[in-house]
């Protein structure tokens, strides 16, 4: 009994620590870690599978630099986490929302059209606009510029 108490709790401790390796500690989003291999699971389905595509969008929070600048880091890792919980409430489970680098965004998504990404896309960009950060009183705007695109079958992956 206690010997499966004690195996119960390393693996909830294995569990912890591979969440905490794979994950960015501001936004909650993957990290590029991560999505290297999720990524080459997605690809090998679809060259297995043609109708499950694979997409991508690419994120970047518009004028960043502006908002550590003027209202400080903070205000900036507020904007980061917002954008943050935007994309992770507009991602299925089997899509992988991941902070790709210091304002860099990026969402693999698995079995949608150029279409359907297409508005996904927007229904994120929409989203964020709606946001206002208020910092000391003031509300500053966020917005993001997104693009999407669209693996073809067979097309090659760089490393």
């Amino acid at each position: 009994m206690e010997r499966e108490t004690i195996h119960r709790s390393l693996k909830i401790e294995r569990e912890e620590i591979h969440e905490k390796a794979i994950r960015d500690p501001l936004t909650g989003l993957y990290t590029r870690l991560h999505v290297k291999d999720a990524v080459a699971r997605m690809m090998r389905l679809h060259e297995r599978e043609r109708r499950s595509r694979v997409a991508l969008l690419m994120c970047d929070i518009d004028h960043f630099k502006k908002i550590n600048d003027t209202y400080g880091h903070l205000a900036g890792d507020e904007a980061l986490k917002a954008v943050a919980e935007v994309d992770l409430s507009s991602c299925r489970k089997t899509d992988v929302p991941v902070r790709f680098g210091g304002v860099e965004f990026a969402i693999f998504l698995g079995g949608y059209s150029a279409r359907n990404a297409e508005v996904l896309a927007e229904r994120v960009r929409a989203r964020v606009e709606a946001l206002m950060l208020t910092v000391k009183l003031a509300k500053h705007p966020i917005t993001i510029s997104i693009g999407v695109s669209l693996h073809r079958s067979r097309e090659a992956l760089r490393p």
